[in-house]
């Protein structure tokens, strides 16, 4: 008797009469968040796999589909708290605000690249500057990833608007809805509890976001987020302890050693690696003066900057996976112990004392960025350019030393690709492209973005060739990589995209090295090392390795199986790239 009072209470409270009122809004969210889960797990093929393996695939969906349910009827609830219609207004608009907005962005992001908004998503938005983040989804923007999306939001706004003239009838009439409604909640209510406790019990660990509601990932990724961050300032702080010992096996002086770290540049669109479009022209000059070897087969450790140079700059390779890179010696720690004077001057924005690139970068003796790295100057095309690092190839060394470990970071041949080139430099049209098949279907407006980024290339070559021929005078040893490629246009799971991705072409990168006169005739065994090395398979998470064994610097780290240079490189070991839910074996 007392729960059937207590029933009709309910049943008849005003507070239910406004939640009851929000029925339409609650059909809103539902739409929407359904959606989401439901794309999520078709995006994540190898995480499905796993799900579909354990739980099957019916209750798989259900997981997703409940944890959309879940928070829908935690926000009508919230809505209907207050009684006073104006406030009750006001919280409506943010949540549905804050849904809408978290609807487009991961319904853009799983329709182009498989993502939503997990920590690494995060990582990766907040790992750079303003103005390349702005320029990046100017590039990769494409409306028909949000067709999708805009069609199921216009479904739920209909949905919206049916329902809310349904509900201006009579409330009478609605009663026996009123009571499914009541009783469907009661039931729902057990595994809603029992889904909560598990975001909480979540919020400090990792989570299969493929099952959670949008409002759980950005929760709980951004929380991972924050933890990551202040592990990172850890990091910063003991890096600079990683001092290795070294151990000198080769007599050199008055040498010079200069890595130019390229950004986005793949290996099969350079003319100096078999392209029909001569945009490596001055590269070509000295390749054919036997001033330059050229590297065959050459992948990069990662498709992003950061995956990648963890490894390219440190003694941390892929089979290290019980350790992380920032135990491990950086690649400038390494000269300097060995008594280089380290220097890092960069064209790329310093993006915060946790970003793991910059440091690396303070693991130098001394650092320069071009312009202090403000944000703002993202914002001028000509300030971005890569030839604000020419004048600045001389060093002012704060202490003797007649060795030198020099590093030049350029912005190279990412996106935005038209930002990356002055107009001088805009050789090629779209009328240029070779008749290839893989250009057959491109849009005009794809076309032209592959002309930007051959462009971008042309300038690059300009760029690279000023540096190598600038050290050419000293007793010097130029090298060149590139951190990652490019996917254009021909990522078999997705031929719209453009940009980072994970293919066997944009993970081919180019490695190219330049010695001087007078470092041949001071070192020819080193350069005879070079060049006998060119055809052999390699991964750049070797490169620290393999430049401080040429050089003579032996550490702790020491293993002639991992350095190029030597007789005993280890050629048939596994390259492999685990990255964006994708594994590739080389």
């Amino acid at each position: 008797m007392i729960l059937k009072q207590l029933y009709y209470k309910l049943i008849n409270s005003t507070y239910w009469e406004r939640l009851f009122s929000l029925l339409p809004l609650f059909i809103f969210f539902i739409i929407l968040k359904a959606y989401i889960g439901i794309t999520y797990i078709q995006n994540t093929d190898p995480v499905m796999t796993v799900l579909i393996r354990v739980n099957g695939l019916p209750l798989v969906y259900t997981k997703a589909i409940l944890a959309g349910f879940v928070w829908s009827v935690i926000y009508i609830s919230l809505i209907a708290i207050p009684r006073n219609k104006k406030i009750q207004n006001v919280l409506a608009s943010i949540i549905t605000v804050f849904s809408i907005w978290i609807f487009f962005v991961e319904g853009f992001l799983l329709e182009a690249y498989g993502l939503g908004y997990p920590e690494e998503t995060l990582t990766i938005a907040l790992a750079t500057n303003i103005q390349e983040t702005k320029e990046f989804f100017e590039s990769v923007f494409a409306f028909d990833k949000l067709l999708k999306p805009l069609i199921i939001f216009i479904l739920a706004v209909l949905s919206y608007l049916i329902s809310s003239k349904m509900l201006e009838k009579e409330w009478g009439k609605f009663q026996r809805a009123k009571q499914a409604i009541f009783f469907t909640l009661l039931i729902l209510s057990l595994p809603s509890l029992y889904h909560l406790r598990g975001v909480y019990n979540r919020l400090s660990g990792t989570f299969l976001a493929e099952v959670s509601a949008p409002i759980e990932r950005v929760l709980i990724g951004t929380n991972t987020y924050m933890i990551h961050q202040a592990k990172q300032k850890e990091v910063a702080d003991k890096l600079h302890l990683n001092i290795p010992k070294v151990n000198l096996k080769k007599d050199i002086n008055d040498i010079k050693v200069i890595l130019i770290l390229g950004e986005s540049l793949r290996k099969d669109y350079m003319h100096c690696y078999g392209y029909p479009l001569n945009n490596t022209p001055r590269l070509d000059s000295l390749f054919s003066d036997e001033k330059g070897t050229l590297f065959t087969d050459v992948v990069s450790p990662g498709s992003s900057t950061i995956q990648s140079l963890e490894e390219v700059l440190s003694f941390h390779t892929q089979h290290n996976t019980t350790q992380a890179w920032h135990q491990f010696a950086s690649l400038p720690q390494a000269f300097s112990a060995a008594g280089y004077w380290t220097q890092w001057t960069s064209n790329q924005e310093k993006t915060g004392a946790t970003n793991s690139i910059y440091m690396i970068s303070q693991t130098s003796d001394s650092t320069y960025y071009i312009g202090a790295g403000s944000i703002t100057r993202y914002a001028s095309k000509k300030q971005s350019l890569d030839e604000a690092l020419l004048p600045h190839l001389d060093l002012k060394i704060d202490k003797k030393s007649d060795k030198i470990f020099q590093v030049f970071h350029l912005i190279g041949n990412h996106l935005r690709y038209s930002c990356r080139y002055p107009k001088s430099f805009e050789r090629f049209k779209v009328e240029d492209l070779p008749n290839q098949e893989r250009y057959k279907y491109l849009s005009q407006k794809q076309k032209q973005i592959i002309i930007d980024y051959i462009n971008s290339i042309y300038y690059n070559d300009y760029i690279v060739s000023s540096i190598v021929k600038h050290y050419a005078k000293d007793k010097s040893l130029v090298i060149y990589i590139s951190d990652h490629g490019q996917v254009l246009y021909d990522d078999p799971s997705n031929l719209t995209r453009f940009g980072h991705g994970m293919t066997e072409q944009s993970l081919s990168v180019p490695m190219l090295m330049f010695v001087s006169d007078k470092f041949k005739e001071s070192y020819p065994e080193i350069t005879e090392a070079i060049r006998s090395a060119k055809d052999k398979p390699f991964m750049l998470d070797l490169l620290t390795h393999s430049l401080t064994a040429l050089f003579g610097i032996e550490t702790e780290y020491h293993n002639p199986k991992l350095e190029l240079f030597d007789n005993a490189y280890d050629k048939s070991r596994p390259r492999i790239v685990k990255d964006l839910g994708k594994t590739i074996v080389f």
